[in-house]
């Protein structure tokens, strides 16, 4: 049977400053209570889907996540039961309640509606993650010289993203 504490969460709310517009990127309670819209998870699936929901750019760690898991247990938003060896968390029906009546604040990083249409818009975050990936392989791998030139290469696109940024091509001119 699932453990649930009736306390209610409007103290906590005042408190915690959920009352504003968006959640922020480093919002985990919002975050965790968006993935467990979906249904119940493990805190390690949890960390997984909001790390995929933001396209890799934000990966919360476990230091960050089991304590905000704990504390959204202790405002009664959610419940945890252990199943197959893990305990496993999902909304309580306060904790339904509250998402139903303030969904913008039970929204993660990903979901903030302007980051969602110029994510959707664009496969800037997917390209990033794959170059991270490929300088992780360089940095392992590469010789003394390819890392120096790996280092010229990214000091190279940094300034040509600021130039985008700036209202210029984005080509470096040297």
């Amino acid at each position: 049977m699932l453990k649930s504490r009736p306390t209610g969460y409007g103290a906590w709310e005042r408190k915690s400053g959920w009352q504003r517009s968006a959640a922020g990127r480093g919002d985990v309670r919002a975050a965790i209570l968006s993935v467990l819209r979906a249904g119940a998870r493990n805190g390690y699936q949890i960390m997984l889907d909001i790390a995929e929901r933001t396209g890799g750019s934000w990966r919360p760690s476990p230091g960050a996540v089991y304590p905000a898991l704990s504390q959204l247990a202790d405002e009664g938003l959610i419940e945890s039961e252990k199943s197959e060896g893990r305990r496993v968390y999902r909304l309580t029906d306060a904790g339904r309640d509250y998402v139903e009546q303030h969904p913008e604040n039970a929204r993660g990083a990903s979901e903030s509606a302007p980051q969602r249409e110029a994510w959707q818009a664009s496969d800037l975050v997917a390209e990033a993650a794959r170059l991270g990936r490929g300088i992780a392989q360089v940095a392992q791998a590469a010789a003394p010289q390819q890392l120096r030139s790996a280092e010229e290469l990214l000091e190279k696109t940094r300034r040509g993203l600021y130039k985008i940024l700036a209202g210029e091509n984005g080509e470096d001119h040297e």
